[in-house]
Order: structure tokens, then sequence, then C-alpha cells
């Protein structure tokens, strides 16, 4: 009988670790490309061919390595379907491998009992480094970003999510949980605490005219999306994925119930109320298929029909704006312009249920004061 090829040796993209699937079950080898990680791998497959491989679970003391905590908890995420929508990652799920990245470099053999907030710190400094441009020959990656250094708030969110591992390991028992509460010691970035990180400006608000201008440059359908944008204050992921059936048309406001949306994962529904300007827009795009998408993208040959993508949208505004030879803005934007509006014409309640937020604080943050306004008192009673 023909011999069984051994499992391979393979690069865990999401903590840059080596990785080998012994009969359905991986197994973590240390830092990919390393000779420790060889010589794991090496282990492993004698213990295979032996017939004596264990999968014992990891355990609780100094026993457990940084590189053997984050294997763990990819495992209980990975069965459990956090961070996935529809059965696709998420975008949390890409941040978190960057996150995890440095603190795998630097101390995947070291044991996570010990660690503690100046190892933390360490770590920090190493998420305040941009992302090295790709080595000559090497496919750039998507999503990527290499020019300039990292946001603070990019810093300090990626320092959450380490915080986020040692927690669940400290949840089941795998780290003390001292060793978790010491990290939360660690406080974030503060403005100008570091020259190695940039401050974001913020989304601000779109202006009119720069929208107009835009409209002229892009299609119908572009430019549907853009006006319910700009009228009803909906996300660009809530506006790329309409179709006919989510919208309850009973009313003389319809109603409109993404099928999946931003805050679903904390039980929160979401309404987004159409009025008549809006209906005469969708009017040309709703289908007699409720499950037929209003904003379909490019289809296929022999895939199911898809709708536009949010990354697609974003681009045609900017290629749009590039040749109308104005600043480029993204879909974002629409959301501010429809926040301040509905604070400068109502009320901050108004405008947080028309964001679908769960209290005004969080619109606050979207909806920019109205300075008309500010100065018509001023004039009147400063």
């Amino acid at each position: 009988m023909k011999p069984r090829k051994p499992p391979s040796y393979r690069l865990h993209k999401a903590s840059g670790q080596a990785v080998v699937t012994i009969d359905g079950r991986d197994h973590y080898l240390g830092r990919y490309d390393t000779p420790a990680s060889h010589e794991a791998y090496g282990r492993k497959i004698a213990a295979w061919k032996a017939g004596t491989l264990t999968t014992p679970r990891a355990s609780n003391g100094p026993a457990l390595t940084i590189a053997g905590m984050v294997a763990a908890y990819y495992e209980a995420i990975d069965g459990s379907g956090k961070y996935t929508k529809e059965g696709k990652p998420t975008s949390e799920r890409y941040c978190l491998a960057l996150a995890l990245r440095p603190l795998v470099r630097l101390f995947a053999t070291a044991p996570a009992a010990t660690f503690g907030p100046l190892d933390l710190l360490t770590v920090r400094k190493e998420l305040c480094k941009p992302m090295p441009p790709p080595k000559e020959g090497e496919k750039k990656r998507k999503g990527r970003v290499y020019t300039g250094p990292l946001a603070r708030s990019t810093v300090n969110a990626n320092v959450k999510r380490i915080r986020r591992v040692f927690r669940w390991a400290a949840a089941m028992q795998l780290v003390p949980v001292t060793t978790w509460q010491a990290l939360e010691a660690v406080e974030g970035l503060r403005r100008g605490e570091s020259a190695d990180v940039r401050e974001p400006a913020g989304v601000q608000p779109v202006s009119p005219r720069a929208v107009a201008i835009t409209l002229r440059q892009v299609r119908d359908k572009v430019a549907a999306m853009i006006r319910l944008q700009w009228l009803s204050g909906m996300r660009p992921e809530e506006v790329t994925q309409m179709r006919t059936g989510d919208i309850d048309r009973s009313g003389p406001v319809w109603v409109y119930r993404p099928r999946t949306h931003k805050m679903e994962h904390q039980g929160r529904t979401r309404a987004i109320l159409l009025g008549p300007r809006c209906q005469r827009i969708l009017a040309p795009f709703l289908s007699l298929d409720p499950a037929a998408w209003l904003f379909s993208g490019r289809q296929l040959p022999g895939k199911p029909a898809r709708h536009l993508s949010e990354g697609r949208y974003r681009g045609t505004i900017r290629r749009a704006c590039i040749a109308a030879g104005i600043p480029p803005w993204a879909p974002n934007q629409l959301r501010h312009s429809a926040a301040t509006r509905a604070r400068s014409h109502a009320d901050l309640d108004t405008a947080s249920v028309l964001l679908g937020h769960a209290g005004p604080d969080t619109t606050l943050v979207y909806a920019e004061a109205d300075m008309r306004r500010a100065a018509a008192f001023a004039q009147a009673h400063g």
C-alpha cells in the first residue's frame, strides 16, 4: 500500500504562524519560516507517523506561550462564527490580525501568564510603525495602505484588541486574571504623546456644491445612491445592499430595514425612513422580485447576482471627483451632511433616530454645529 503523504507545512496568514493540519485539526508551530517552527513541524510529523500524536488543550500556567494563546483564540472564534456576517469575515477580523502580528512576532515563545504592561508598551511601539511597502516582485495586498504613519485612534484600537484576547484567555482560565487586569493599566495614547502617529482629521460633511458637481459625472445608478444617502443619512453599506423586499411601502413614509447592518451583533434593529423624495428616486429601480438587488454589481458568468460593492461605489465617486477637478470625498461624508441638516431643521433626538444611533451622544460626533444659527443667536442676544 502506498504510504500516506505527510501533511504540509503552511502559513496561517491571520496570525503569521506556521500551521499543519492533521486529521482535520490545526497544530500551530510558532512563527512561520523559523528554525523552531520547522523543528516543531518535524516533531509533529514524526509523532503522526508513529501514531503517538496527541492534541492536548492549552492549559493554565507558564507553559502556555503567546503563540499558543493566539492560536487557541483563533480556534475559538473560528468555531463560534464570531466576526463573520453571512459566512464571510468582517473587517474586524482583518484588523485583529494586524493587531496580533507584532505581538506574535516579538513574544511568540514568551509565557502568556507573564506578559505585562511593559511588554504591551513594547508591542504598542511596534504598532505605531507604518506598514512596510511590498518588496520587489511581491504582490500588493488588497486593502493595505503603505503611506504615512498610522492614526493614533488606530493604534489605540489595536491595543484594545490585544487586551481583548487576554481577557478571553483569562475567562477560559488559560492565563491568570491578574495578567489581563495588569494590561488594563496601559492607557491609550493621548494627543501629542507620540510623534510616530498622526492625528486623524475626522470625517467632515460634504458640501452641496461638491455633491452637485459629482452627480454630473456619474451614471444614474450611482447618482441615485448618492441622492439617497444625502436625504436619508444611511450608511454606504446600507444603500449598496438595498432590495425591493426589504422596503415596507405600505405607508406614506417607506421603511427600509437592511438585511444586515453595523450594529446587528448588539441585537439592535435598523429602520431607515424614506420620504417622498427618496421614493421618487427609488421608483425606477424597484423590481417585482423581492430578492433582486436595486443596485446590482458586475455579473460574473455562472455566479449569483451581487449588489454593487461598497469599495466600487466609493471608487466611482473618487474617480468622478478627480475627473471634475474637485477634492475627492467619501460616501460616509453624506451621512454627516444628513445629520447636520437634521440637527439644523429639527433637533438632536430627530437626528439620532435618522442615523439609527442608540443615543444622542453618538450623533454629536456626526452632526456638525450649525454656525449660521449660532451666529444669528449671537447677533440677537450676544
